[in-house]
């Protein structure tokens, strides 16, 4: 059963793969196709089976696009996507996350999201190893793993979640506030 489970999730992998959705090239440092395998390492084969893989890709691409540039602080975004806007579209709201890589990241959206009563439909939560500039603008992106220019690097917690939809845009500004406020007391 392991080893379909596992096949399967290769075969969605390499269709995400050929998708046509490709980086701009202001973002050719970044190994796409490696980004993309990551991104979608641990997520669960019934949720990636359960989307096409031009917006699966598409919602890669937007979350790396919205990690381009970032200071101390995490980016926290909560929208629709809309094809025109994002490059994918999805059923559910979108909840878009780049913060420096520590413990109760994941712990602390999935209580903000059971406060509202919002079922999570899909996960996922890739750590990279990352450089910037001083100025926050992303320069290389590796797999954690990779140990090339490790003393210059330090690792970022990716978070794409998807949950049920809300359409109320006083009720998408709320809840990314609430989540930017439990991340910044994890950082305490």
């Amino acid at each position: 059963m392991y080893q379909v489970s596992s096949e399967q999730h290769r075969s969605i992998i390499s269709a995400i793969l050929r998708s046509p959705v490709r980086p701009p090239k202001s973002m050719r440092g970044v190994d796409w196709r490696r980004f993309l395998q990551a991104y979608f390492a641990n997520v669960d084969t019934k949720d990636l089976a359960a989307r096409e893989p031009k917006d699966l890709a598409g919602a890669a691409l937007a979350h790396l696009m919205f990690a381009r540039q970032r200071g101390r602080s995490a980016l926290v975004r909560v929208f629709n996507p809309t094809l025109r806007e994002h490059g994918f579209v999805s059923p559910h709201t979108i909840i878009d996350v780049v913060n420096d890589d520590m413990p109760f990241l994941v712990d602390s959206i999935s209580l903000a999201l059971t406060e509202r009563g919002l079922t999570l439909h899909l996960l996922a939560h890739p750590i990279f190893a990352v450089t910037r500039d001083r100025a926050g603008n992303l320069n290389a992106l590796r797999e954690r793993t990779d140990p090339l220019n490790a003393a210059k690097q330090r690792l970022e917690s990716f978070q794409h979640l998807e949950v049920d939809r809300i359409v109320d845009p006083a009720a998408l500004k709320s809840l990314a506030a609430q989540i930017e406020r439990s991340l910044r007391d994890v950082r305490a």
